[in-house]
């Protein structure tokens, strides 16, 4: 989708100073929503927000309690803009109750779903409404057809049309043999009843499959864009490993409300997911939409875990063209690792969910471990994107106490049965007793969330054992600033002109006493039309192989710089005046003898912005 210039050696970040940074990102104070039900365990959780009123939320979660099949799901309410929380719901019909979402329509009506297993195990999707806002609920409605880890969504107008997706396993009409999907079920009542799900089923052979759906999101032409993690790996698992790497890639399809099939799977990026025992990642893909009404409208943005650099971090991606094509994906956690020589050590950062509010404005938060040495508890912090995601502020932290799992945390026990094996069933067979932790408890589930409100307030929700239980905790975050198509580059109309240039390394120079890094650079059209100025280069993604923070200096530390023509023009093969960019560098991690010492001092993308005729 985008052509981003590589810049190598040199390479900027996007410097804030505190104070600015703490203008434009304002984290209230932790507020937490499962007060009322203090002696019960929450995991898996979701918060949405009504599109009409900002003092209208509502949360769901699962809760657990150390007795035999107590795994139900509940849902919390606030009509005061999430200051205070009442439970409304709690799925208990059933002996086993997980996977909740929740969403509020935009005439103030509220949803929920779980998926509800009966003491057979068979699994139902069920279906709740409320008329008056999560105040009181009418009795279920189950799907068709079953659909694991749902979403639900309803239309941007009447709430006439519900959505629920989901991963399904249909079953092949000649072999009989379940088959791993993606399903789409619809109701066009308000939620009275839904059809049959739509079900697709992008894989090429048995190693290549969903093996997880995220939410699907509506665009303003009423089509709706899923999103699903495919497998795409052909080596054998070893099942018995303590880490399991999978290779995977991120996909999106389309579907529209008047029901059409899904579309083919397009892909978004390659990744790798890990599975490491208790439990450091999700690996679901979560996709947020630009509802605004600006030069950003219908953007799309990704964020999902990623584990290809060693360690877990935020990947992201976005697409300005409605899911068609998608930007170079780029880690957005600003953290170093724990050893810059070993980065599987982590920190794991993990469990992303992205939002965009009213002004535009791109939201991400996750769980993130940079406090946390164990590689096991976790702060929670945010990160906002003025520009439709091209760059990122420096993250903030919004958890007020992290999750830890020292001797003061509960560790409560989770079981399906009181005892296995054994009676006629397994005859000369032995009982097993086999008590465990479930590993829930120390990734706080499959997935986290955020909303945000009428009034383009951010709301988190998450998990810690801040009380020595998991419970739930959500803050009020406000970015006071207004998303821009590549920022505020005012007075200039600019638009980008990356794949009509090159920009040309001169002269490199790297003084290790006092680690400033120095390169000059210029511009060349390398297009076959003249390009008018002012043509400014912005930086937007940086890494650093070594570990190391680098920090511009001059050009009052700004992430754009103008390259200068004598005429403000280039015709075609004609160069820009050089210019000298200065890095301080700082953080850089010491080489070591029997390590694969890495080479990447620094790098970066950037792209170009002028003027055609």
């Amino acid at each position: 989708m985008k052509s981003l210039i590589k810049l190598l050696p040199c390479m900027i970040s996007l410097v804030i100073t505190a104070s600015a940074q703490e203008r434009l990102i304002s984290v209230g104070p932790n507020v937490r929503i499962s007060a009322a039900r203090s002696d019960w365990a929450h995991t898996e959780m979701n918060i949405a927000a009504d599109p009409d009123d900002p003092k209208h939320l509502i949360a769901c979660s699962i809760f657990k309690s150390q007795k035999p099949y107590q795994l139900s799901s509940i849902v919390y309410v606030s009509f005061d803009g999430g200051n205070t929380w009442t439970p409304t719901l709690e799925a208990t019909g059933t002996p086993h109750s997980s996977d909740p979402n929740c969403t509020i329509g935009p005439t103030g009506a509220a949803y929920f779903i779980t998926d509800a297993r009966t003491m057979s195990l068979t699994r139902v999707a069920k279906v709740y409404r409320s008329k008056d806002g999560g105040k009181s609920w009418l009795p279920p409605v189950s799907l068709p057809s079953f659909l694991e880890r749902p979403s639900i969504i309803t239309d941007t107008r009447d709430g006439t049309n519900i959505f629920v997706n989901g991963w399904s396993t249909p079953r092949d009409l000649n072999s009989g043999k379940g088959l791993s999907a993606i399903g789409l079920s619809r109701s066009l009542d308000a939620g009275a009843s839904f059809e049959n799900p739509i079900n697709g089923t992008p894989f090429e052979n048995d190693r290549h499959y969903p093996i997880g759906m995220g939410n699907c999101v509506m665009l303003s032409d009423d089509n709706l864009v899923c999103t699903i993690i495919q497998s795409d790996d052909d080596s054998p698992i070893d099942e018995q490993a303590q880490s399991i790497r999978l290779k995977a890639k991120i996909r999106v399809l389309t579907a529209s409300q008047q029901g059409a099939v899904l579309s083919n799977a397009l892909s978004v990026a390659s990744t790798y997911i890990l599975r490491r025992p208790p439990g450091s990642t999700n690996f679901s893909p979560v996709i947020a939409v630009d509802p605004s009404n600006g030069p950003l409208k219908d953007r799309l943005y990704l964020v999902w875990t990623d584990v290809t650099a060693g360690r877990t971090q935020i990947s992201f991606a976005y697409s300005a063209d409605k899911g068609k094509t998608w930007s170079n994906p780029k880690y957005i956690n600003d953290d170093q690792t724990f050893d810059a020589l070993d980065p599987s050590q982590g920190p794991d950062d993990f469990m992303p969910v992205v939002a965009v509010n009213r002004n535009g404005v791109v939201g991400v938060m996750w769980y993130d471990r940079r406090e946390n040495k164990d590689n096991l508890g976790w702060f929670t912090r945010f990160t906002a994107s003025l520009d439709g995601g091209e760059s990122f502020l420096p993250s903030v932290r919004v958890s007020e106490a992290p999750a830890v799992f020292g001797p003061q945390a509960n560790w409560p026990i989770y079981f399906w049965r009181s005892i296995s094996g054994g009676g006629s069933k397994f005859p000369g067979g032995s009982l097993t007793l086999d008590l465990q932790i479930t590993g829930q408890f120390f990734n706080g589930g499959d997935y986290a969330g955020m909303a945000t409100d009428a009034n383009g307030v951010f709301h988190p929700i998450w998990a810690d054992n801040r009380t020595g239980l998991h419970q739930l905790w959500t803050s009020a975050i406000k970015v006071n600033a207004q998303g821009r198509l590549h920022g505020s580059l005012e007075p200039a109309q600019l638009v980008e002109i990356t794949d009509k240039v090159s920009l040309e390394i001169l002269s490199t120079n790297y003084d290790r006493q006092s680690d400033i890094l120095t390169c000059e650079v210029r511009l060349t059209n390398t297009s076959t039309q003249k390009l008018d100025g002012p043509f400014k280069v912005k930086f937007v993604s940086l890494t650093s192989d070594v570990g190391g923070q680098i920090k511009l200096v001059g050009d009052k530390d700004s992430p754009v710089f103008e390259m200068a023509t004598p005429d403000n023009q280039l015709q075609p093969g004609e160069s820009s005046q050089s210019k000298k960019l200065t890095f301080h560098l700082t953080n850089i991690q010491p080489l070591k003898r029997g390590r694969d010492i890495k080479l990447g001092l620094a790098k970066a993308d950037l792209i170009v912005l002028g003027r055609t005729p």
